[in-house]
């Protein structure tokens, strides 16, 4: 998995190297939080570090945990890493242009979103053939923004030396209700600053192992995957067809409770999950368990998922946090601590 390394604000750390490889695939695949990190330092200090080398084991760490999820919902069973993979990219929050980009690739790695796609059983393994085709039913819930599917396999290893490196070609299409059909989101392929800094549009992909198609505002009701073995030379081909749906609620991720520390003065940045722009966040505090709230900001853009927070000079153990937008509103599901850090004295 090829990461990119982004700040806490989603914006892209310029020494983060940009795609497409050589002969036009989606790089990175990625993207994490890697820059200002407590690390190592000499002398058994900790320090801010950051970088690639920042974002890829925290990348890793999530992998983990998805591994250790899966184990405890299957009888301990390892799952495909081709599985995990699909589901990283399938549910990662979409940065930047609508769909893939040479810079952040399918988006900014989400857990939460992973953990529960592969616990609502969204995904599918199965097999094609040269020329062969499967039809793949979902069912679209009401009130859903947003459908996701993803295919993705693990392409036989391909010559050094060949223009295009993919040796398996898989195809996906996703059909509505009334019959429309819809094709994956593709990146342009000149080797033109204008072509690779250009939108996604609708095509066939030729190049990738994994294929992403994506429908805003779908209707609800059943819909088709049709995965068709376009060139399988080498097959039959094992994929993973991973879905996940999006609905227009607001949920706060940090800080969500369980007893998490802030300290007096000591900005934090606070980061909601949401659907689409349209409309200001009002982000508040409670100290009293939700009993009353004191606005932060009342104008937080609709593009934007955090808000940097200096907590109050108090203590308390009830502390929350609530985003509100149009009606919609979540709060931190426990309270969380704001408590001074404790001044430690060594007597010899």
């Amino acid at each position: 998995i090829a990461v990119a390394n982004m700040l806490y604000n989603d914006e892209r750390v310029g020494s983060s190297s940009r795609g497409p490889t050589a002969d036009g695939r989606v790089k990175p695949d990625i993207s994490a939080h890697g820059n200002g990190n407590l690390s190592l330092d000499p002398n058994n200090q900790y320090g801010p570090g950051g970088g690639t080398s920042a974002a890829a084991p925290s990348t890793a760490g999530t992998v983990a945990m998805l591994y250790d999820a899966y184990r405890d919902m299957n009888g301990g069973v390892d799952p495909n890493g081709g599985l995990i993979k699909a589901t990283i990219l399938n549910t990662a929050d979409d940065i930047g242009r609508t769909g893939p980009d040479y810079e952040h690739g399918w988006g900014r790695i989400h857990a939460g979103n992973a953990y529960e796609v592969l616990s609502n059983n969204q995904y599918i393994m199965s097999s094609v053939a040269n020329n062969g085709s499967n039809a793949h039913p979902i069912t679209v819930p009401s009130e859903t923004k947003e459908v996701k599917v993803m295919v993705l396999w693990v392409d036989p290893a391909g010559s050094s030396n060949a223009s295009i490196a993919l040796i398996n070609d898989i195809n996906i299409v996703m059909t509505t209700p009334s019959g429309q059909n819809y094709e994956p989101r593709i990146l342009g392929l000149d080797p033109t600053l204008a072509s690779l800094e250009a939108d996604a549009v609708r095509g066939i992909d030729d190049r990738n192992n994994m294929e992403q198609v994506s429908l805003e505002n779908p209707p609800t009701g059943n819909y088709t995957i049709n995965v068709s073995g376009f060139n399988i030379p080498q097959g039959p081909q094992e994929y993973f067809l991973v879905y996940h749906f999006i609905q227009d609620e607001i949920t706060v991720t940090y800080p969500n409770g369980d007893g998490e520390p802030m300290v007096p003065g000591v900005e934090e940045p606070l980061r909601w999950d949401a659907f689409g722009s349209a409309g200001d966040f009002t982000v508040e505090y409670s100290l009293n368990n939700g009993t009353s709230w004191t606005t932060i900001s009342n104008s937080v853009s609709g593009s934007d998922r955090y808000l940097n927070w200096t907590p109050p000079a108090t203590s308390t153990g009830a502390a929350k946090i609530r985003v509100s937008r149009n009606g919609q509103s979540d709060e931190s599901d426990a309270g969380f601590t704001i408590i001074e850090e404790p001044d430690f004295t060594i007597v010899g």
